[in-house]
């Protein structure tokens, strides 16, 4: 075959012609011309092991590559002519591929690899000038083969591990599809049950609700009946007081009479003193003159029985006055006893019939009790009556005389301790029908909403009656230990101390207790009012270190101007006071001088120990007026926020700054902006270079001012009600003073 002539492959493609090198060829031909793909930058050489960039000319028409020889059913004859060698090969593949394929009839291309290698093999035998390049392909074609034949059975083992872990994971998905359906079985179960809680808890909270009207029914009815008991014992008290006070009308009027009764006693002994004065003078008179001897003043026997008839008459006369007066006397006593036994009779009445009175009232107020107490037993189905009424009351009040009086003396018997009692009643403001209530104290509770719920006493605690004096010095010490720990909060800090004070949590709950009632009791006291007012965030507690601190400086400046009698000059006092307290009106500053001058002596000087002492007037008043001062300013300082609020919620920066300072326009900028800052816990520089729609929440804004921040004039209030027109005219004064 001429070596130009094109060959036809065995499946239908096209070759470049060859011409045979030798004749173990066997009609194979190898090119005399290295053969050039069309697709290459290469030329490739036989005798070169590594293709060079040479000179391989073009080929004069396109190679046609040969289609992949692959063991398939579907290849049929081609009706071309073919290489020698070729058509071995392909007869030696088919064949083999027959053979193999007939004892194995699911096998892959794969398994039948090793027929086309071996073929492969031959044809590289048979073209050595090839080998290289061609086993190059091969060994690139083998390694790549290798490649993915190690990811093929790598991902197969990753498929069999995947399909494994499905497995496994789908058997989970089983187990817990079954656990969750024996849950959801469980949980459909409760939820049957809850909704039959559920009815069963509507039908008693239906029946609870008709009980508690039925209740609300019966203590509407209990509250007539109490109010009219009520009525019936203010009755009973005013016909009470109206007997008393006949009684004590009798009483005076008895007394009147025994004074009257002695009055007379003292006049009838005062005249038989002048009858026997008038009776000695007269026989010494009479003896006188018949002793005496002389012609003149010697009586006949007719003078003598006249004289003696005269002196009968006279005896007579003085005996018979003497009777009547003794009579009248006589009368009057024995009037007067029975006005006395009347008397006595009609107070024993009196006394039976308020004994009877207050029997009745007790007896009342226990049948009520009981009636009430077994109402609420029978509505809430305790099946209880109610308690038999107490007969203790009664044997209490029985009408037994000899108690009575035994009572009656003890009380008299104890009139100093009363008038005690009394004494210390009034200084604490209170009465002796709130004493008798007060043996135990009623705690806040436990309410987060009442002031002073932290204190968590939830029953009634033991009244100690504290004085308001000691009740000032423990909050005292307190405030003392506060000024030293603002770590926490005042609360806290307030239980923490009553714990350490008691030992004991009972004990903290019953002091704070007992301090909260002496406060509320003394509610005008500054010391009282102010602990009141900060635990219920009405102003900051800095207000009870501010007066600390003005009292400590006006006492260390008075103690260096003092003299060496421990005396100060008013007017000096006068001028340290003006200059501290600047913000002070003139109502109040009129008020501290004129304290001041009614305790000073007359050269104008007063005592630096009595001004200075714990329970000074002088330093409740500044108190007093520092805390109505803060508290007025702090109330007219939230109202005017209020009123420029944009909503219930927000409020602008700018307009809080302007509303401050028109309260008070002498606050320096600096004072002012700090006092915002602490109010809306920025910083003071913030507050200075905010934009005017700045907003702020206002609830938050109005709690810290109330609570954290504490708001002090620096000028007074100006108010010209209550100031003269020539207060400040100099030549006005000097005319008042000259007129006085």
């Amino acid at each position: 075959m001429p070596h130009k002539e094109a060959e036809v492959g065995t499946l239908g493609f096209k070759t470049p012609a060859r011409r045979s090198r030798c004749i173990g060829d066997q009609g194979f031909h190898s090119a005399t011309k290295p053969w050039v793909s069309p697709h290459s930058l290469v030329k490739v050489s036989p005798r070169l092991r590594v293709p060079s960039t040479s000179r391989l000319p073009a080929l004069a028409e396109a190679p046609v590559f040969p289609r992949a020889l692959v063991p398939s059913k579907a290849l049929g004859p081609v009706a071309i002519s073919k290489a020698p060698l070729a058509a071995q090969l392909e007869a030696f593949v088919r064949r083999e591929y027959k053979i193999y394929s007939t004892g194995n009839r699911d096998c892959t291309h794969v398994d039948t690899l090793h027929i086309v290698r071996e073929a492969f093999s031959v044809f590289l035998e048979h073209f050595s000038e090839y080998r290289e390049v061609l086993s190059l392909i091969r060994d690139e074609y083998e390694a790549a083969f290798q490649e993915l034949l190690s990811e093929v059975k790598r991902l197969r083992a990753v498929e069999l591990e995947t399909s494994s872990d499905r497995s496994v994971h789908a058997m989970e998905m089983l187990k817990q599809r079954e656990a969750f359906k024996s849950i959801v079985s469980n949980h459909y179960a409760q939820l049957q049950a809850t909704e039959g809680i559920v009815h069963s808890l509507r039908d008693q909270i239906t029946s609870y609700e008709e009980s508690n009207e039925t209740l609300r029914a019966q203590l509407k009815k209990a509250k007539e009946e109490t109010r009219e008991a009520t009525d019936t014992s203010k009755l009973l008290t005013k016909s009470m007081i109206e007997e008393a006070a006949r009684n004590s009308q009798l009483l005076a009027a008895r007394t009147a009479n025994e004074r009257e009764i002695g009055r007379l006693k003292v006049q009838v002994d005062m005249v038989r003193e002048e009858l026997k004065d008038v009776e000695s003078r007269y026989t010494a008179l009479l003896e006188k003159t018949l002793c005496t001897g002389g012609p003149d003043t010697i009586f006949k026997g007719k003078d003598v029985r006249a004289k003696k008839k005269l002196d009968q008459e006279c005896e007579q006369e003085a005996k018979k006055k003497l009777e009547e007066s003794e009579e009248n006397a006589r009368q009057k006593a024995s009037e007067e006893e029975e006005r006395r036994n009347r008397d006595n009779a009609y107070f024993a009445l009196i006394n039976e019939r308020i004994d009877e009175l207050l029997l009745e009232r007790e007896q009342l107020k226990q049948q009520l009790a009981d009636a009430l107490a077994s109402r609420c037993a029978s509505a809430c189905g305790s099946g209880g009556g109610g308690r038999p009424a107490s007969t203790s009351r009664a044997r209490r009040f029985s009408a037994d005389p000899g108690a009575l009086e035994n009572d009656r003396r003890l009380v008299e018997g104890d009139a100093t301790y009363s008038r005690l009692i009394a004494a210390w009643l009034r200084e604490e403001q209170m009465t002796g029908a709130e004493l008798d209530r007060l043996d135990v104290l009623i705690p806040p509770g436990a309410s987060e909403d009442h002031p002073f719920g932290f204190l968590k006493a939830t029953l009634p605690v033991r009244n100690r009656y504290l004085k308001r004096e000691d009740t000032i010095d423990m909050l005292n010490s307190w405030w003392g230990f506060r000024r030293n720990s603002f770590d926490s909060s005042i609360k806290h800090h307030f239980m923490c101390w009553l714990q350490k004070t008691t030992g004991s949590e009972s004990g903290a709950q019953e002091l704070g207790v007992n301090i909260v009632h002496v406060c509320e009791h003394n509610i005008y006291d500054p010391d009282c009012r102010a602990f009141l007012l900060i635990f219920r965030e009405c102003v900051p507690e800095d207000v009870v270190h501010a007066w600390t601190k003005d009292i400590a400086y006006f006492e260390e400046l008075c103690r260096e101007s003092m003299s060496a009698h421990r005396f100060v000059r008013c007017s000096v006092l006068y001028d340290k006071l003006r200059n501290k307290l600047q913000e002070k009106t003139y109502l109040n500053m009129l008020e501290l001088r004129l304290y001041l001058w009614r305790n000073s002596d007359a050269n104008g000087m007063i005592s630096v120990d009595f001004l200075f002492r714990k329970d000074s007037r002088f330093l409740y008043l500044l108190k007093k007026q520092l805390l109505r001062e803060v508290e007025e300013f702090t109330l007219r300082v939230v109202e005017a926020i209020r009123s420029v609020a944009l909503d219930a919620d927000t409020v602008k920066l700018q307009d809080v700054v302007n509303a401050l300072s028109a309260q008070d326009p002498g606050i320096p900028q600096g004072t002012l902006r700090r006092l915002v800052a602490e109010a809306t816990q920025l910083t003071s520089m913030d507050v200075a270079t905010c934009g005017v729609d700045f907003t702020v929440r206002l609830r938050p804004l109005i709690y810290r001012f109330r609570s954290a921040v504490l708001l002090r004039r620096v000028t007074p209030p100006v108010d010209t009600s209550q100031l003269n027109p020539n207060i400040f005219d100099a030549k006005a004064i000097v005319e008042e003073a000259e007129e006085v």
